[in-house]
């Protein structure tokens, strides 16, 4: 089947960031700045520079900060961008939010995006990526050696999703939680509650009829979600941060 290039994506901004406390008791985790930008607005200026036209960023934890945010900066940089603000009344997890959208996605394809992971990887070559071996879902991966312990994703030798396994391997690969979906994954997904993405639709569908496969990147990325993290990938970012970094202007 052919695929159409993903326009509309989702930022994943609900967790409460309890990793990142005491700064997260009064700033949600995707207003912290990663040198001077917010993070959620990285992610988002990623998804703009990819064609993405429509951003749904879903909210909980001090959900009013990330509708002022949204209102006051988002909307007035990118004001050809249709903006939506999902603020979850309960946990609902990655899987649960693509869920708790539905009425908001259009038919086809969507990126999501969390909102802590902050990369360099350009998202137009993931998406040509998809439409080219028309896949179903695709992960952005990266088998870089400082993320050795996160590598938790087995796959064939042609990038089909196979197991996340127990433990990391050396041959496994690390997802960078930037993936995108086809529509049809909100078949697969429960109707509702709390579920992972990842556990709950995409290896279901790699084990049954879906096309399930990775994009390694060799750019920079990073979890920025926890203190240690969040300084090293500081650290690592410095040298070929103006190659790619968003400032703000």
């Amino acid at each position: 089947m052919e695929r159409s290039y993903p326009t509309q994506g989702i930022v994943l901004a609900a967790g409460l960031g309890s990793r990142m406390a005491p700064i997260t008791d009064h700033t949600p985790k995707p207003l912290i700045r990663f040198f001077s930008v917010e993070m959620l607005e990285i992610s988002v200026v990623h998804l703009v520079r990819a064609g993405v036209q429509r951003i749904a960023i879903n909210a909980r934890h001090l959900a009013g900060q990330i509708e002022n945010f949204v209102e006051r900066r988002l909307r007035e940089r990118f004001p050809d961008v249709e903006f939506f603000v999902s603020v979850e009344e309960e946990v609902l997890g990655t899987g649960g939010a693509v869920v708790n959208l539905r009425d908001w996605l259009n038919p086809g394809p969507f990126w999501m995006v969390n909102s802590d992971a902050v990369f360099a990887q350009p998202l137009k070559d993931v998406a040509e990526s998809h439409i080219r071996s028309r896949n179903d879902v695709t992960l952005m991966v990266t088998r870089a050696d400082e993320h050795r312990a996160l590598r938790f994703l087995r796959t064939t030798n042609d990038g089909l999703l196979v197991e996340r396994t127990p433990e990391a391997e050396d041959s496994g690969y690390a997802f960078c939680g930037v993936h995108i979906n086809e529509g049809e994954i909100l078949d697969i997904l429960p109707a509702s509650g709390e579920c992972c993405v990842l556990r709950a639709g995409h290896l279901p569908w790699a084990n049954t009829s879906g096309r399930v496969r990775v994009f390694e990147t060799t750019h920079f990325w990073a979890d920025a979600g926890t203190p240690e993290r969040y300084l090293e990938a500081h650290k690592r970012a410095l040298p070929e941060l103006e190659s790619w970094f968003p400032r703000q202007t």
